[in-house]
């Protein structure tokens, strides 16, 4: 299903995703409202986030369940944020991790290390939106 949306205060196309179990409440139907887009205006994305809009890559959506608004979206501000004791002792207990920063890439190897433990099923977007699996997580582009 997809509709036109101004709500927002942003023109785009929206599609409404097929109910699945919710990956947040157990014994729950979720739905989830999203667009895909390859560039978005950063005034446009903002209004969309304060709308309650997420982005994972090219996808940009939101939680839209029938009777249920359990799902709140929150932003931190990262210029305040201070980190709690629990926090400060995990950051102490990985002092030893490593962050490799450059391009990410889709192998075999790293796919597959995520597919056995996943709890969230996700089904393909029609191949009429045009995405390609590696966009949902690798495609940065506000």
């Amino acid at each position: 299903m997809s509709s036109e949306h101004e709500a927002t205060g942003v023109r785009l196309r929206l599609y409404q995703s097929e109910p699945h179990p919710c990956p947040y409440l157990a014994n729950r139907t979720a739905t989830d409202q999203y667009t895909v887009t390859d560039q978005i205006d950063p005034f446009d994305f903002q209004i969309l986030m304060d709308n309650g809009f997420r982005r994972s890559g090219r996808i940009v959506y939101r939680p839209r369940c029938v009777g249920c608004s359990e799902c709140i979206p929150i932003r931190v501000p990262v210029d305040r944020f201070l980190p709690s004791r629990s926090q400060r002792r995990a950051i102490r207990r990985n002092a030893d991790v490593e962050v490799d920063v450059g391009r990410p890439v889709s192998t075999d190897e790293n796919g597959a290390s995520t597919r056995p433990t996943s709890r969230i099923s996700m089904k393909p977007v029609p191949a009429a939106v045009g995405i390609r699996s590696s966009d949902f997580f690798m495609n940065h582009r506000p």
